[in-house]
């Protein structure tokens, strides 16, 4: 709902042109891409970068001279040549909104979003995009709106949308924080019986 009320296709770790120079001349991709329409016809992109237990702090590529053409003319940052951006934790989240940036330069469609996803206990994957957010003109509302999400809302919005069994599967596989600490309890509880009988 909201921008893309019609989802026309959905890619995973996508690209319209990895090494085009046209886009960003790198393999800068993102985890997935939504392309639809919003309900006055435009077409709409939104990229999505997610992190589970990744910290936001992957080793960086080297960042080509296109995106010295691209960052000063995108209208996102609030100084396109400021290093923090091209380093860890921002890097890859600027490459992701200067691609995102060249898909509506280059015309593939009329509004661009990118969405940041990371369960809310992974605190450096958070910490990454408020750091991020730091150097946008206006993140939630510039004209490619990025938007830090946490998983678990994520997940809250498959249920609502009316997915409840997937998102319920979803919760249980990727959230459920019970099942970790349970098994940790087990090896506790494990531990100290060894022990006890050890001695």
């Amino acid at each position: 709902p909201g921008p893309v009320p019609e989802v026309t296709h959905l890619t995973f770790e996508h690209s319209p042109g990895r090494g085009d120079a046209r886009f960003t001349a790198d393999g800068t991709a993102f985890d997935v891409a939504i392309w639809g329409r919003s309900a006055t016809g435009e077409r709409v992109f939104i990229g999505i970068e997610i992190k589970y237990s990744e910290n936001g702090y992957e080793p960086a590529p080297r960042i080509n001279d296109r995106y010295a053409v691209i960052a000063p003319t995108a209208n996102l940052f609030i100084d396109a040549s400021d290093p923090a951006l091209t380093a860890n934790p921002c890097q890859q989240l600027f490459r992701q909104h200067c691609l995102a940036t060249t898909i509506l330069d280059q015309g593939l469609a009329d509004r661009a979003v990118l969405a940041f996803i990371a369960p809310s206990h992974n605190h450096l994957a958070q910490a990454a995009a408020l750091t991020y957010v730091r150097h946008l003109h206006a993140a939630p509302t510039g004209r490619i709106p990025f938007i830090p999400l946490t998983l678990e809302r994520t997940i809250s919005a498959l249920a609502m949308a009316g997915l409840p069994e997937h998102a319920r599967a979803l919760h249980r596989r990727f959230t459920d924080w019970w099942l970790v600490d349970g098994e940790l309890h087990l090896d506790e509880v494990r531990a100290a019986a060894t022990n006890q009988f050890a001695s």
